[in-house]
């Protein structure tokens, strides 16, 4: 590969790196190994979204963190572009995980455009994630207008970055992957553990954000049902439900088990990294 008569260089940022982040950094580290140099940026350590353990090497690539030991929301707008664009101003191509609406985001996509850079944004966006306002959609229509191509999660995401403008340019799927060989691998080393436990014994599992747009209210709604259909024995014959996570919800789903009647039922482990 080259650009320009030269190897290119390629830089992806996110916020933050979780396992998946990883798996996806490394994977165009290897696929990309001696036609380009990947630089994997990530903004800080940490956020108040995501309680992720902190990240380490990124193989196949150069990491670079920003803001060591620094809360994502708790850095200036300012501060957090001029690190980035001191950075992303070496790079040919820029692949942009961060959330499009973010100001920095906003201000960075245009300056590197204007430099000529190529920038891509990854995103799983869709148009029912939230109540959407027209002259918002109008608005965000013009935010993307420096990015020259998308990466997105599927069908709807797909659907959604094409109302937003993107009818010209290319919007490709797959951006929500993870690496199966880790997925198998941390599994394998627990395997012997989950075979001792019957299928009828495993729970239901959730694995997400509290958060609205989850549509956890519909899920637990759902459950209720089907714990109370098994009959006066239900609690004993039901599976349980698993719900790995947490967010700022977590009150509201305690209160609607409550008046589910299904609190005895439902787990609540918290937070869990990949390993887990």
């Amino acid at each position: 590969m080259t650009y320009r008569g030269r190897q290119p260089t390629i830089g992806l940022i996110w916020s933050q790196f979780s396992a998946y982040h990883v798996d996806r950094l490394e994977a165009v580290g290897r696929r990309l190994a001696g036609r380009a140099k990947v630089l994997s940026v990530e903004i800080a350590s940490k956020s108040a979204t995501y309680a992720w353990d902190p990240s380490g090497e990124v193989a196949g690539t150069e990491k670079k963190r920003l803001f060591a030991g620094e809360s994502h929301e708790k850095i200036s707008i300012w501060r957090r572009f001029r690190a980035e664009f001191r950075v992303l101003k070496t790079c040919d191509i820029i692949f942009v995980g961060v959330a499009y609406s973010q100001p920095d985001i906003i201000l960075l996509s245009y300056v590197l455009r204007a430099l000529g850079k190529r920038v891509v944004m990854m995103t799983a966006s869709k148009f029912d994630d939230f109540q959407r306002k027209s002259s918002r959609e109008v608005l965000k229509r013009l935010l993307l207008s420096p990015y020259t191509a998308a990466i997105v999660g599927g069908r709807r995401q797909f659907e959604y970055v094409r109302f937003l403008g993107f009818d010209d340019r290319m919007v490709l799927p797959g951006y929500n992957t993870v690496s199966m060989e880790r997925v198998r691998r941390q599994a394998e080393a627990d395997w012997d553990a989950a075979r001792e436990i019957s299928f009828d014994a495993r729970s239901f599992v959730f694995v997400g954000r509290f958060v609205e747009k989850k549509n956890i209210e519909r899920m637990l709604e759902a459950y209720a049902r089907y714990v109370h259909a098994a009959g006066p024995l239900g609690e004993a014959q039901a599976k349980r439900l698993t719900m790995i996570g947490d967010g700022p919800l977590r009150p509201a789903i305690d209160a609607q088990c409550a008046a589910l009647a299904i609190s005895d039922m439902v787990d609540f482990p918290g937070f869990l990294p990949a390993a887990k």
